[in-house]
């Protein structure tokens, strides 16, 4: 069973950020592309002392360049216990030194994610995040910190994350138009021909007729 900042880390990896450095409990993932940096702590305790962990950017400039300039804090909060020292919307609203993400969770909603991304049998909540299921659950149980909800704050804390789509074809889309009009046009886009050439002469049609 994964932890959070295993978890964490785990999704990191997968999108495109590498392991870069561990230092005094803080972990370094750097973009594999571009220049997107982000620590992963997980001591509320490094809040009063931010230029102190600022000033450690120091010692990677020459390695990692422009990081004090594009260096983002998560710091990962254990709701049962360290919530009570925090107030969350003042640490992410001040920008001061870094750019801030709090993401609360507890060991049982941990837990309930795991299980989740166990029985679909997935690794990366990316997977889930259009399940109608659990988007479902969320609209009508976001207050309460659990599985699900965990699933989708990690989604909006860390923005790297991609929501994977299906692409439907053409013929499958059901739209219900309101006028006539509109049925017309629908119509017309599905019978255009795919060949670059035949497609030509068919806009050539429709802008005759238009302009005649």
């Amino acid at each position: 069973m994964r932890t959070m900042l295993e978890l964490i880390c785990s999704e990191f990896e997968r999108w495109g950020y590498s392991l870069k450095t561990e230092f005094d409990g803080n972990i370094l993932f750097a973009s594999n592309v571009g220049f997107d940096y982000w620590i992963v702590c997980s001591n509320i305790d490094v809040i009063p002392i931010q230029k102190s962990l600022y000033d450690k950017l120091e010692e990677f400039k020459c390695e990692f360049e422009y990081i004090e300039k594009n260096i983002t804090l998560l710091l990962l909060i254990d709701n049962e216990g360290d919530m009570k020292r925090i107030d969350t919307i003042k640490v992410e609203n001040n920008k001061s030194y870094f750019k801030k993400f709090v993401l609360q969770y507890t060991e049982k909603s941990v837990s309930e994610l795991n299980n989740i991304l166990t029985e679909n049998k997935v690794d990366s909540i990316a997977d889930l995040l259009l399940s109608e299921q659990y988007f479902t659950h969320l609209k009508y149980d976001s207050q309460t910190l659990n599985g699900v909800t965990l699933l989708y704050s990690i989604a909006h804390k860390l923005p790297f994350i991609p929501i994977k789509s299906v692409t439907k074809e053409k013929s499958k889309i059901n739209l219900n138009f309101s006028s006539l009009e509109l049925d017309d046009l629908f119509k017309w886009v599905n019978q255009a021909p795919s060949e670059e050439r035949d497609l030509y002469v068919y806009l050539e049609k429709f802008a005759g007729t238009y302009e005649g």
